[in-house]
Formats: structure tokens, C-alpha cells, sequence
């Protein structure tokens, strides 16, 4: 029996989403970081957000954590819900599956609907879940690819989108959670705007899921 087999429990309208990530070192995911340290941006209701530079890019990468009163299964049956892909990505408006090359790897397609005067964007990602038969612990890791689909005329595509989602089990029923990510979203977009808005992306999101779960 594979992992996600074993691992999920899915419907007929949940499908593998991401938004979305190996059990590697932290560095290997994301490409052209470099080792500057974490700066503490925000901290409040239980949730930190930091940011560090990334070599050779204007844009910084930005890191949240916190512990939710959930069991990894909880959290990664959410994450897999295509109806849910708001939760974990920011004005998700939609994605699909396009190409599943085994049962811990597949492409997908994310369409992501931004409030006026900002244009919408879309964005492939290959996206592998891992998980640890030691901890416990699932990674689910993505990164851009270039693919087959045909940027549509709705939207900009991501110059690059590149992070994961780590769920951690701890012993007093919560679990860790870790979004990690390095965007750019293209356009006119200044990088110091995106640089003093990432930052409360996990916030947002963290707090979405929070009330769902």
C-alpha cells in the first residue's frame, strides 16, 4: 500500500493540491538562498514571521511557524482539499492537478485571483510529499516548472514560486507548522512593497486555518 494511501483519507472532491514540498535540509528548498540570518518581522497570537535576503534577488524569502491543535493527518487532509487551496495559498482562486508521476509526486496548476488594481496570476508547480517514519513529520515541498499549459490570457505568470509546508507532531497534541517560501510575482510590482507585505502572508493564513480546523 503506498504512503498516501496509507496516510489520507480523501473524498471524491478532494484531490492532491499544494500551494505547496522533502525531507531535506531547508536550504535545498529553495534555490539561489543564501545563509543570511532570519529576521523576526511579526509576532503575535502564538504566530512569528521572519524574512532573510536571497542572493542575487530583490525579493525576500519569509518564513512563519506556529502550533495548531491538530494532528498531522488533520492538516495534511486539509492541505490536499482543492476546494480548501485559500487556506494555504493567498487568493487562491483555483487549482488542478495536471500530471501525477507517482503517488508522492504530481504537477499542478494554481490560478490566484488578486483584488483591483493588481492583476491575477497563475503559476505550475511540482510538488513531492514526504514523510518521516521516525517523527512523523510531513514535508510537502513545491517549486515552478515550466510544463505543457499555455499561460492564459487571465493572468501573469510567477517569474518563480518556490517554498514548503512542514507539519511536525508534538507531544501535547498540537502540531508545528512551517511555511517557508521565496516568491516573485513579476509585474510592476515594487520589491520593497512585496518585502513589507509577505511577511503577514503566514499570518493570514495561519489564522484561516486555525478557524477552519
Amino acid at each position: 500500500m503506498t504512503f498516501l494511501k496509507k496516510f489520507f483519507t480523501l473524498t471524491k472532491k478532494q484531490t492532491l493540491l499544494c500551494s505547496l514540498l522533502s525531507l531535506t535540509a531547508i536550504s535545498s528548498c529553495a534555490s539561489n538562498v543564501n545563509s543570511q540570518s532570519w529576521n523576526l518581522e511579526k509576532e503575535e497570537s502564538g504566530i512569528k514571521t521572519y524574512s532573510r535576503q536571497v542572493a542575487n534577488h530583490s525579493i525576500n524569502e519569509v518564513r512563519g511557524e506556529t502550533k495548531i491543535k491538530a494532528t498531522v493527518s488533520q492538516l495534511v487532509n486539509l492541505f490536499m482539499d482543492v476546494d480548501k487551496c485559500h487556506l494555504f495559498s493567498e487568493n487562491c482562486h483555483s487549482a488542478k492537478i495536471l500530471n501525477r508521476k507517482n503517488d508522492n509526486e504530481f504537477d499542478l496548476y494554481k490560478m490566484i485571483k488578486n483584488p483591483a488594481p493588481f492583476s491575477d496570476r497563475d503559476v505550475l508547480l511540482n510538488v513531492k510529499v514526504e514523510k518521516s517514519t521516525e517523527t512523523g513529520e510531513v514535508l510537502i515541498s513545491y517549486k515552478d516548472i515550466k510544463g505543457d499549459m499555455a499561460q492564459d490570457d487571465c493572468c501573469l505568470r510567477l517569474i518563480s514560486d518556490i517554498g514548503f509546508w512542514k507539519f511536525t507532531p508534538m507531544s501535547d497534541g498540537y502540531t508545528n507548522i512551517t511555511w517557508q517560501f521565496h516568491t516573485d510575482p513579476g509585474g510592476a510590482l515594487p520589491a520593497m512593497l512585496l518585502n513589507g507585505v509577505m511577511p503577514s502572508l503566514p499570518v493570514n493564513l495561519f489564522n484561516k486555518i486555525i478557524k477552519e480546523i
